[in-house]
Order: structure tokens, then C-alpha cells, then sequence
């Protein structure tokens, strides 16, 4: 059974056999670790020098800015525009995706509340250890961390489909039991896992 990250590199592998003149890569780091990000980034290079012609479609605009040399964007379906990428900006790239100039339509406001909804203490579980949070209403945490450091764990642990070796997850006052998925819904905490389609 080979993991996402694996079956990306055998496609991307499979891709290079043969004499290609041309080779897309469509989002090719999705299930990528950073040391593999930057094989694959090494491996591009190495063809653009050799001479085949790569494109290279992703939704990370810093990913865009690595590598490419020139960046077409497409809006509903029609080319919006080709960007030299050496002299264009990521909001010139952004107005082109969108039609028009974001930067007076958003506007950051702090909304969190000094209501805790979200505890999380001293968690553990077979994949992560001693984990603190607590989340505010209104509030967004991002957990951040390589492949495999337990991100995706922690997020099923506390939707209850991991059980917890010890600690407690406390929803809106009610202490969650460990295990139990149906508690975490009841109790009003939603899960939309990395793995979607299954």
C-alpha cells in the first residue's frame, strides 16, 4: 500500500519515461513533504535545462514564482493574461484571477471573543503528545508541521476518531469522550478530513 505522497512520485516517475518533449505537472507537491518539494523542484530544473518544456499547474503562488519563467492565468475557463514572472506581482496575478483589485474588498477585523469553545489539555494519543490549545470564538488556529508530524492525528483525535491515551478535549464547557465520534458531532464539532473523497 503506498502512501499519497509515494503514488504522487511513481505518477510523476512514470511521467519521465519515454522521450517527452513536454511534461505537466498538475499540482504536483499536494501530498509532498518539504525535502520532496525540493527533489521535484531539482528534478524541474534539470529537464528545463535539458530542454523539455514544462507546465506547471498549482493553486501556490510561491510555488508559481520558483519555478516558472512565464505565468499564464485563467479566469472561467479563458486566458486572463501571461505575466513575466521575473516583473509581475502576486497581486497583479491575483487582480488578473479575479477581475478586478481586492486590496479595499477585504478588510481584517479581529472577531474572536473571550469565549473559550475549543480546550484541548496535556492530549495524547499514539501520534501526538502532550498537546495544549484553547480556541476562542471567532477565532482561527492553524496547525502547521511537516507530513507525518501528527497534524492530520490531532485534528481526528479531537473529532473523537482517535482515541486519546490521556488529556481531555472540553467543547463549549462539555468534556468530549474519547473515542466517540458521535459525541464530537453532537456536541457541534465538524470534521472535513484531508482524505474527502473516501
Amino acid at each position: 500500500q503506498l502512501t499519497p505522497a509515494q503514488r504522487q512520485l511513481v505518477e510523476i516517475l512514470r511521467a519521465l519515461t519515454g522521450d517527452a518533449k513536454v511534461i505537466a505537472f498538475d499540482e504536483p507537491t499536494s501530498s509532498l513533504s518539504e525535502h520532496e518539494v525540493d527533489a521535484l523542484f531539482a528534478l524541474i530544473r534539470r529537464l528545463r535545462d535539458q530542454g523539455v518544456a514544462v507546465v506547471y499547474v498549482s493553486h501556490r503562488m510561491q510555488e508559481i514564482f520558483q519555478l516558472a519563467d512565464r505565468i499564464a492565468v485563467l479566469r472561467d475557463g479563458a486566458l486572463a493574461g501571461v505575466q513575466d514572472a521575473a516583473t509581475t506581482s502576486e497581486g497583479d496575478l491575483v487582480r488578473l484571477m479575479v477581475g478586478r483589485d481586492l486590496s479595499a474588498m477585504f478588510t481584517r477585523e479581529r472577531v474572536a471573543t473571550d469565549r473559550l469553545v475549543l480546550d484541548v489539555r496535556a492530549v495524547t494519543t499514539d501520534h501526538v503528545t502532550g498537546i495544549d490549545l484553547r480556541i476562542h470564538a471567532g477565532e482561527v488556529v492553524g496547525l502547521a508541521g511537516l507530513i507525518g508530524a501528527g497534524r492530520s492525528e490531532l485534528a481526528l483525535a479531537l473529532a473523537g476518531d482517535q482515541p486519546l491515551r490521556s488529556g481531555t478535549v472540553t467543547l463549549d464547557g462539555r468534556t468530549l469522550r474519547s473515542g466517540h465520534p458521535g459525541d464530537a458531532i453532537r456536541a457541534g464539532l465538524g470534521l472535513a478530513p484531508e482524505e474527502r473523497k473516501a
